[in-house]
């Protein structure tokens, strides 16, 4: 998913049953890395903005496509798709403030259907998530002391913050949850700790950009990569662990951007329903 059930062609099973899980950190370092951001410190992105990537295994089998519209400084919409078979679409407002997403909604293309599938909203102060099925049914998730970010959103979350970042080579924290892979004491999804570790400025691809670690508890040993321009636009990410159970890891690659208006991204998106539920 571009989102955060277990998987885009299943439910999610193990979150299902999921009670509440907490990280159990120190109180205080919630401000801490929630204000490791700032609208201060940069430029925001440009409401209208539409970035557009690939999204397949690190070798680039399985490649779907990927785009994040940003609707406001504090909402994105995201789509993921592959032509003729399968739709997700995801919104999300976020809490700059709090480094966060606060509300979250997602809906599947099913037999030509935009049917929702479940939302998640964020208790008024603390990091936590209550997430209810469509189906039935609800969830609550404890990122303890961080703010809690969903691996399966593909870190469309973490987009909107990357321009804020008050000092980019220091790197960051975040809770992160994984509905892909049990929690520690048999929950049903994993909730941890995911540490962004900066590694310093390197050439991409022509251009000087951030490179950060992908790392910490959650990922079990594993680490990844994340690439960022010097105004914190997301290039590049990869990680030996799936955001979904559809892939065997995770790439996620810039491919193109362009301005879109309310309207126009709306039309955009109902052409892409109509041509996938027609099988195009």
């Amino acid at each position: 998913m571009p989102s955060f059930q277990a998987s885009s062609r299943g439910a999610a099973s193990r979150v299902a049953r999921l009670g509440l899980l907490s990280l159990g950190l120190l109180p205080g370092l919630v401000l801490a890395q929630a204000s490791a951001f700032s609208r201060a410190a940069g430029v925001p992105v440009t409401p209208g903005t539409v970035w557009h990537y690939e999204k397949s295994n690190r070798d680039g089998s399985d490649a779907w496509h990927f785009a994040i519209y940003f609707a406001s400084p504090s909402r994105v919409e995201v789509l993921k798709w592959l032509p003729g078979e399968d739709l997700v679409e995801v919104h999300a407002d976020l809490d700059l403030a709090r480094a966060m997403p606060v509300h979250m909604q997602q809906w599947n293309l099913v037999k030509g259907e935009r049917r929702p599938t479940l939302s998640a909203d964020a208790a008024p102060k603390a990091s936590r998530l209550k997430v209810h099925f469509a189906k039935g049914g609800s969830l609550e998730l404890d990122g303890g002391a961080l703010p809690l970010h969903v691996w399966g959103f593909d870190l469309a979350s973490l987009a909107p913050l990357l321009p804020m970042l008050k000092q980019p080579a220091q790197g960051f924290r975040l809770s992160m949850v994984d509905p892909n892979r049990p929690g520690r004491h048999g929950e049903p999804a994993l909730v941890d700790e995911a540490r962004f570790e900066y590694l310093g400025q390197c050439e991409w691809q022509g251009r000087p950009t951030h490179h950060y670690r992908i790392a910490g508890p959650v990922f079990d040993g594993k680490a990844g990569l994340l690439v960022s321009s010097l105004q914190g636009q997301l290039l590049h990410a990869e990680h030996p662990i799936p955001t979904s159970t559809d892939w065997t890891d995770w790439r996620l690659s810039f491919t193109r951007a362009e301005q879109l208006n309310g309207n126009q991204w709306e039309q955009f998106k109902l052409e892409l329903q109509r041509q996938l539920a027609a099988g195009d």
